[in-house]
C-alpha cells in the first residue's frame, strides 16, 4: 500500500534533501527538499571533474536515483587540465571526499591523518560515519555518511 492521496498532496510522502553544500560545482535547482520525481542537476567548475551521475532523480521514500541516495558527490581536480598545485592534493593525500545531500562537512584536510566531520540539517539522521580520516594509501576510513 503507498502514500495517502489527500488534498494538495500525498501523505505520508518523504521527500529527497538538497545539497547545503557543493565544493567545487553547482547544482540545481536550489532549494531545501525536492519531492520524488523531481531532478537534480550538478555539474562542476572548471578543471574539476565530476565524481557521480550528472541527474539524479528523487525516488520514493526520498531515496536519490543512480547509486546510493548519499551518494557522495564531489568535484575533484581533472586529471586531464592543468590545475592550479595549491589545488592540488598532496601525494598520499585521500580525494575530496564530497558532501551528501542534507548535509554540511567541517573540515578541509585531506592529507593522511586529515579529518572531516559531517552533521544532517535539523530534522534529518546521519547514517555512516559522523568523521573520517585520511588513512595512508590515498582512502578515507568509515563508511559514506547519507542523511536521510
Amino acid at each position: 500500500m503507498g502514500p495517502r492521496r489527500v488534498p494538495g498532496g500525498v501523505l505520508g510522502a518523504v521527500w529527497c534533501p538538497a545539497p547545503l553544500e557543493f565544493e567545487q560545482g553547482w547544482f540545481w535547482p536550489r532549494g531545501g527538499r525536492h519531492p520524488p520525481g523531481s531532478r537534480l542537476e550538478f555539474g562542476c567548475f572548471g578543471g574539476f571533474t565530476l565524481r557521480g551521475p550528472r541527474i539524479r532523480v528523487c525516488g520514493p521514500g526520498g531515496a536519490g536515483g543512480g547509486p546510493p541516495p548519499s551518494a557522495t558527490m564531489a568535484c575533484p581536480p581533472s586529471p586531464h587540465v592543468p590545475t592550479s598545485p595549491a589545488l592540488l592534493p598532496p601525494p598520499g593525500a585521500c580525494p575530496a571526499p564530497g558532501v551528501p545531500p542534507g548535509a554540511t562537512k567541517e573540515g578541509s584536510g585531506y592529507g593522511v591523518e586529515g579529518r572531516v566531520r559531517y552533521r544532517c540539517r535539523p530534522g534529518l539522521q546521519l547514517l555512516g560515519s559522523a568523521e573520517r580520516r585520511c588513512l595512508e594509501g590515498g582512502v578515507w576510513s568509515g563508511t559514506e555518511p547519507r542523511c536521510r
